[in-house]
């Protein structure tokens, strides 16, 4: 199962991937239309994407029977943005 980060990056997070990514810079991503992205957009964007994955945990987690099995994927997905905002930041 493929989480997928952003509909304009061309980056996926799947369950059990390694980072960092490759073939590409750790400060530049590349988007859909062929750009590449500062480092300092890519933190923003990845602040913006834990930010949602942090209001989606919140969510399920106030659900009558919150689902176990997509808090983890969520938590994990969440823990990697983070991860990958602090690389970029030390770099």
């Amino acid at each position: 199962m493929k989480l997928m980060y952003q509909p304009s990056i061309r980056i996926a997070f799947t369950i059990g991937s390694v980072l960092p990514f490759h073939g590409m810079p750790s400060w530049h991503a590349e988007t859909s239309h062929g750009g590449t992205m500062s480092l300092q957009a890519r933190i923003e964007s990845l602040k913006e994407r834990h930010a949602t994955l942090d209001a989606r945990i919140s969510d399920e987690d106030h659900r009558p029977r919150p689902d176990d099995d997509a808090m983890f994927r969520l938590k994990v997905e969440k823990l990697r943005v983070k991860e990958e905002m602090e690389r970029l930041r030390s770099a």
